[in-house]
């Protein structure tokens, strides 16, 4: 698709910032597209590296989240009308009120191109019956909706018997540009990183860490990110009584962009034992970087990962199998690099907004 008229603009909405990778390459995209596009949210840098095109910000960042949150949203209603397209994502009120569902209310009738990111149906880990009525009456309130599965976009239409819009549109791959990964050697090490949490099924990784030992095979499991620091306890008392713990190293903090992407270039495979989950950025951080996935077959995962071609796709909960799993990517790895190298370059988010600038110009007319 051709480039458009740079008058055309689009602002992506991540009010906490809770996914600015995701803001950043979606409004990359749209931008390669010449398409005026702007963030409301603030500005983290340690999510990118300096040599990084930057995008531009907009809105408050007074030091209260919570302030900061509701001027944004006054600046969001009070600039609708000056763009073509509003892309919405991760409502956070949500969870505590339904103010928000009518402030969206508000900003479709101050923009109809409104448009509302679900990246999963309910918040992570969520076991509230008032979140999920929350959420339910969001989906019901928003005429426009993106989702990244075929799975979502199913269920959705399934819901609202085909009376709302509903369009899937591509996950796009992160930190492609820096991928410089040498296929030289074996890389021993495979690897967790991100919010360490108890929907991402951490346990299985390290029982099959301990399964892999018992062949005669010595893997690192390598798990870094902020999380839950009781259920950290929990897995590193599993490590030690599997025999693993000097296999297994866990550190709870936050991983910057320089170090995610030393962890990426020395793994040999990312593991993502979830329980339950539509789609993860984590499996584009690593196709990115040209890291295999080992996964377990939930969600939207088997749209995005072929089976012993850029990973492997493993039966829920059977930690035998997902031991399999990673030893086989283990002994194929280079040729696992090779292939994503081959076959999975680019081109993902521009698509996305092609299909998002598709659909707004059907319904300009």
């Amino acid at each position: 698709m051709g480039k458009f008229h740079s008058i055309n603009s689009v602002l992506i909405v991540d009010f906490n910032s809770t996914a600015p990778l995701y803001s950043y390459y979606l409004a990359k995209g749209f931008k390669d597209l010449g398409w005026k596009a702007e963030i409301l949210g603030q500005y983290r840098p340690n999510y990118f590296l300096t040599k990084q095109e930057r995008m531009t910000h907009v809105g408050f960042s007074i030091g209260s989240k919570l302030i900061s949150y509701v001027l944004n949203w006054v600046y969001l209603i009070a600039q609708a009308k000056k763009h073509d397209i509003i892309i919405v994502q991760w409502l956070q009120l949500l969870k505590f009120t339904n103010i928000e569902i009518e402030l969206v209310r508000i900003l479709k009738k101050r923009n109809s191109s409104t448009y509302y990111i679900v990246h999963n149906l309910l918040p992570h880990n969520n076991k509230s019956a008032k979140i999920r009525h929350r959420y339910n009456k969001l989906y019901s309130v928003c005429d426009n909706l993106l989702v990244h599965t075929k799975d979502a976009k199913k269920i959705f239409e399934k819901l609202f018997d085909r009376q709302k819009n509903v369009l899937q549109i591509q996950h796009g791959y992160f930190y492609e540009e820096f991928n410089e990964r040498p296929t030289t050697h074996k890389k021993k090490t495979f690897l967790i990183v991100g919010h360490i949490s108890r929907y991402k099924g951490i346990e299985d990784a390290i029982k099959a860490n301990a399964i892999v030992k018992s062949k005669g095979l010595d893997l690192e499991l390598v798990i870094k990110g902020k999380g839950d620091s009781e259920y950290v306890d929990e897995l590193l008392e599993l490590s030690d009584n599997l025999g693993v713990n000097n296999n297994t190293h866990i550190e709870m903090k936050f991983v910057g962009t320089k170090q995610l992407l030393g962890l990426y270039a020395t793994s040999f495979c990312s593991v993502l034992p979830y329980r339950k989950i539509e789609q993860s950025g984590v499996v584009f951080t690593s196709l990115g970087l040209a890291v295999p996935v080992v996964c377990y077959d939930v969600g939207g995962f088997s749209e995005i990962i072929r089976d012993k071609v850029n990973g492997r796709l493993v039966e829920p909960n059977n930690i035998e199998a997902l031991a399999e799993a990673i030893t086989w990517v283990y002994n194929h790895q280079n040729s696992k690099i090779d292939q994503i190298n081959n076959e999975y370059r680019g081109g993902r988010w521009k698509n996305t907004s092609s299909i998002v600038i598709k659909d707004w110009r059907k319904n300009k007319l």
